[in-house]
């Protein structure tokens, strides 16, 4: 999911073709292909889901389908579909909207469940619904549940090749809007933002030499020696088993006060002063003093054209710091700061773009994937919930990779960390260790 918010100055429109209905899938689309090929569709782990509370008795059933269905018809993500072309490439294809359905299956699954019933269990169970890249269906499915005297939960999963956490911030306020219109009864139309690009559109106008500069900076970067991908010692033998648990702890708020005094003192963000901390602690951890890389995901929507266009634009940045002179804090804030930055700056080049142009990139060969651990600073906060959405925390039972650290910033400025790992690696009580010894860290910084 997409961290740190980035607005760059250039103005390049790179939607002004005519759009096609048939185009190539984006580098990030084709990664993902790729690994749900090999895992032979057997998984869920690019699930991503918006589950909320129907707070307001008066939306009904029809308000909600009609509702999906004009977002369905806005964004053409929602109703795109793979398949091969006469050369056999995989291309991407928006199919037509027919009433209530995108391609035959329904826009929303309606679910009567007994009082009895368990919604956690529901929704569960939808998010580990598997999506088949190879068929001609939607890579969506919205679940509305009723249950005699509990809340209405509207349940939307998408598969991650079509949507990023952004996107999913676009939806949700737009479904909002468009449900209170009805409310209202007004046109629904009217006062949502225009939909400038589609997604499909803004990949066939793509050319790889606009991220010429972006790939010098990143050789430069990531090629000078070898770096430390952050590869923590696991508690258990690492295998394929990919199911997660997920650790929460909201950071205290005189903690939260203090590190906002200290951006302001030494001109950083949040982001900033978190990952440097989490670079000493994977430094401690890893026992190694040198280089520290760690993932952090980006939103990447650099154009203004692309504001309120649902696809997969997400981006992962790889923040190479340099612990091996043993930085004072502020030394080593410079540092991150300038990495930072630097990343920011660079950051439209998609990362297999990148690594397929190093000769060379050493790291830990016991981990399969590129990187282990991923840390993100989530501050959109504003769209967690709405005047008629509420959001209902649902637990994902399945990690992308062996650790990801999230933190949240809500929209009062509270903070909570979100650390999901894969219980095949690590203990339960590993992951509150090394987020205690965080807290920690902070707590001295600050």
């Amino acid at each position: 999911q997409s961290t740190v918010s980035y607005q760059s100055s250039k103005l390049k429109s790179v939607c002004d073709a005519k759009i096609c209905a048939t185009v190539p899938l984006s580098v990030g689309q084709q990664g993902i292909w790729i690994d749900d090929e090999l895992s032979n569709h057997t998984n869920a782990k690019y699930n991503i889901e918006a589950t909320y509370e129907i707070t307001d008795d008066r939306i009904t059933v029809k308000f909600l389908t009609e509702a999906i269905q004009l977002l369905v018809n806005r964004h053409h993500s929602l109703r795109t579909v793979f398949d091969r072309n006469e050369h056999g490439e995989i291309v991407q294809i928006v199919k037509p909207l027919l009433v209530d359905t995108v391609n035959d299956t329904p826009v929303l699954v309606l679910h009567a469940l007994p009082i009895e019933a368990s919604i956690d269990s529901e929704l569960t169970r939808f998010l580990c619904q598997k999506f088949d890249l190879n068929k001609p269906k939607p890579f969506f499915v919205s679940h509305f549940i009723t249950v005699t005297g509990r809340p209405r939960v509207l349940c939307m999963i998408f598969h991650h090749v079509i949507v990023d956490g952004w996107s999913i911030a676009v939806l949700i306020r737009e479904l909002n809007q468009i449900l209170q219109a009805f409310i209202d009864k007004k046109d629904p139309s009217e006062g949502l933002a225009p939909v400038h690009c589609q997604f499909h559109q803004y990949v066939a106008n793509l050319n790889p030499k606009m991220w010429d500069a972006d790939i010098a900076y990143w050789k430069e970067k990531l090629s000078n020696g070898a770096m430390n991908f952050a590869c923590l010692p696991s508690d258990h033998q690492t295998d394929s088993d990919i199911s997660g648990a997920t650790f929460v702890r909201d950071i205290p708020p005189v903690l939260v006060h203090l590190l906002q005094s200290s951006c302001q003192s030494i001109d950083a963000t949040p982001f900033m002063i978190l990952l440097a901390m989490f670079d000493v602690l994977l430094a401690r951890c890893t026992t190694c003093w040198g280089d520290i890389v760690v993932a952090a995901p980006v939103f990447n929507r650099p154009y203004s054209e692309i504001e309120n266009t649902v696809g997969l634009f997400v981006n992962v940045l790889l923040m190479r710091v340099d612990l091996s002179a043993d930085p004072t804090f502020y030394e080593l804030m410079i540092n991150v700061k300038r990495t930072v930055l630097e990343a920011f700056e660079h950051q439209e080049s998609p990362l297999t773009h990148v690594t397929s142009q190093l000769e060379h990139l050493e790291r830990d060969s016991h981990i399969p994937q590129l990187f282990q651990v991923l840390f993100a600073y989530q501050n959109v906060g504003e769209i967690v919930s709405t005047n008629l959405l509420h959001k209902i925390p649902v637990t994902n039972p399945i990690a992308k990779c062996d650790l990801e650290v999230h933190v949240w910033e809500n929209k009062q400025g509270a903070l909570s960390i979100h650390a999901q790992y894969r219980k095949k690696v690590f203990k339960a009580s590993t992951i509150e260790r090394l987020i205690d010894q965080w807290m920690l860290l902070l707590d001295a910084a600050s």
